[in-house]
């Protein structure tokens, strides 16, 4: 995917997407955190629509991480069995949406008007409604705001905690809570879950707004452009798995990543490593491509589609030091999505002084929250310390790529959440990459 200057910096972006049959689709136009999509007032809406949260979904997708996340809250809903999970002290309900508002993972508000009266709804997309499958309703301006149902857009669907073979159906409907979503007259992005972990941001009021199929990126453009550039990391990083939710008939539309040199073809998840098969994809994808050689030998690195990161002249420390990995995994990423960086600001110091020359100098955020896309430190050991890259974060651990000692490639593994890897070595906490100051 190759995003240009002027599309970090006006709201909105583009990406490739994949229906639930495996067809594919380029060039589909998604919100970034703070931006907007007005509805057409004078467009016909029909009721909202359900389906059951409650059942299993396809491994490795961002709609089973949100599933385990809502599993692990206690399956919390409403009295009115719409589903919701709590993020930053806020519940927020689970929506499925068309992508023109966003993707799975993402944070949205909703506003609705009835009778007068203007309520926003706090929700995260938990589900993608597949519009090219299924009858997508589009207005005058061309744009896709939902599914045809009727003759009407019908634009919000309900995940309830209901399960499939449930009996209370009927009590959603009876509630007025469907009828009530139907007023729709703007959804707001508030960027995605893996990127923010605690809460959405850019829901401030002062958004990209887009109608009659135009932006108007006359605030908020930073915003939009930093939430453009967290996302296309991830439809980079993440690896292979199935996008198809395993016996349902729902959309499951994921992020695609084309690598046009190498020919290959990615169906990934937004949401970094969750699963020891996706470690285990992405080890191989390292070793295969990047590293072109033996897991546990020494030597220089040789050829691949990403030779430089972790080749002389662009990368001068030494092959299989943990500084060596990180570094160039670093600027792996701020070069190819990165912000005001486009490499790792210096090779200097060991890993255990990572962390502390980060500090002095001021160039990223820190702090001991583990997050993906960060560099995790320790000190101790040897003296030396050591460094990490981290790949993904779970509610259970933490996924990290590392090297060490000069000698091997140490793969990607999981360590606990509390940053402990090594007897012997303290934290010093993550540098977070995504975040320059």
């Amino acid at each position: 995917m190759i995003i240009t200057f002027l599309d970090k910096f006006s709201g909105f972006h583009t990406v490739t997407l994949y229906d639930r049959a495996g067809g594919v689709h380029s060039d589909v136009e998604v919100p970034d955190a703070g931006d907007a999509i007005e509805v057409p007032q004078d467009m016909p809406q029909s009721a909202a629509t359900y389906e059951s949260e409650d059942v299993t979904w396809a491994s490795g997708t961002t709609q089973a991480s949100l599933n385990s996340m809502w599993n692990s809250q206690g399956k919390p809903h409403s009295d009115e069995h719409w589903a919701y999970i709590t993020v930053g002290g806020q519940e927020r309900y689970m929506v499925a949406l068309v992508p023109t508002y966003g993707l799975p993972g993402d944070y949205v508000d909703i506003y609705v008007t009835n009778n007068g009266t203007e309520t926003v709804y706090p929700c995260i997309i938990g589900d993608s409604k597949d519009i090219w499958v299924d009858v997508g309703y589009s207005w005058t301006d061309g744009v896709v705001y939902g599914h045809e149902s009727g003759g009407q857009c019908n634009i919000v669907e309900v995940m309830s905690e209901l399960s499939n073979n449930s009996s209370d159906w009927p009590i959603i409907g009876g509630t007025g809570l469907l009828d009530r979503l139907k007023g729709v007259t703007k959804i707001v992005n508030g960027g995605n879950i893996s990127q923010y972990p605690d809460g959405p941001v850019g829901l401030d009021g002062n958004y990209n707004t887009k109608s009659s199929g135009s932006v108007d990126s006359e605030s908020g453009t930073i915003a939009g452009a930093i939430g453009s550039l967290f996302r296309s990391f991830w439809v980079f990083l993440s690896t292979v798995f199935d996008n198809l939710t395993q016996g349902r008939d729902d959309a499951t539309v994921l992020y695609s990543f084309k690598d046009d040199e190498e020919g290959s073809d990615y169906s990934i998840s937004p949401g970094g490593i969750q699963t020891q098969e996706e470690a285990t994809e992405l080890q191989n994808l390292i070793e295969q491509q990047w590293l072109h050689t033996q897991v546990h030998s020494n030597g220089e690195y040789q050829n691949g589609p990403f030779a430089k990161y972790w080749s002389k002249p662009y990368n001068l420390l030494t092959p299989f030091q943990c500084t060596w990995w990180a570094n160039g995994r670093a600027s792996m990423y701020l070069e190819l999505y990165g912000t005001k960086y486009k490499k790792y600001p210096t090779q200097m110091g060991n890993g255990g002084e990572y962390y502390a020359i980060n500090q002095e100098n001021g160039w990223f955020e820190y702090g001991q929250t583990p997050r993906p896309n960060s560099i995790i430190s320790w000190s101790g050991g040897s003296g030396y310390g050591h460094v990490a890259y981290v790949e993904g974060v779970t509610t259970d651990g933490i996924w990290i790529s590392d090297a060490g000692s000069g000698k091997s490639w140490r793969g990607v593994h999981k360590i606990g959440l509390d940053g402990h890897e090594f007897d012997g070595y303290s934290l010093n906490g993550y540098i977070y990459l995504d975040s320059p100051k």
